[in-house]
């Protein structure tokens, strides 16, 4: 007998059977909660409603949504993060094996750090884009570099 699918925590929150968490805005395809281990003062997740797994699922047809979930957590930085910290917002994704569930979402983070945040296995939203726009792929770097699970976009000449 094949064994049940493991319970996808952020398929309960999207589709609202997960009642502990608020979601702070939704638009048609995805919603924003806050982290429930906030690393940084301002720490929030944009969860697509779609189950996708991770960012290596993402093609270019997936584009419209990484920025329509950009544009939902860059419109709630004026509602949510005062006006002073803006300059610090930054978006991005973890990639696998560095994830901790495995529904791709979106951080956004800013103002201070309050404990460690690891951008080894991250990617930024405009480098996971212009990778999708480029068609190419996300591979560990094949240089080493300081860590040698830092990712890069293939061929492309910055790090992401």
């Amino acid at each position: 007998m094949a064994s049940e699918p493991k319970v996808c925590e952020f398929c309960d929150m999207t589709a609202g059977v997960q009642t502990q968490t608020t979601i702070l805005h939704k638009t048609e395809h995805c919603i924003i909660v806050n982290d429930i281990l906030p690393k940084f003062e301002h720490h929030f997740q944009v969860i697509p409603l779609e189950h996708i797994r991770s960012v290596f699922e993402l093609n270019a047809t997936h584009i419209p949504l990484l920025n329509e979930m950009w544009d939902a957590g860059k419109s709630q930085v004026n509602s949510l993060i005062p006006p002073r910290k803006h300059h610090t917002v930054q978006f991005g994704f973890h990639i696998p094996p560095k994830t901790s569930v495995h529904h791709l979402h979106m951080h956004f983070i800013a103002g201070i750090q309050k404990w460690g945040f690891s951008r080894v296995w991250y990617i930024s939203v405009e480098d996971l884009i212009t990778c999708l726009e480029k068609g190419l792929p996300i591979e560990p770097n094949e240089n080493g570099g300081d860590d040698d699970d830092i990712y890069y976009p293939k061929k492309l000449d910055y790090r992401c």
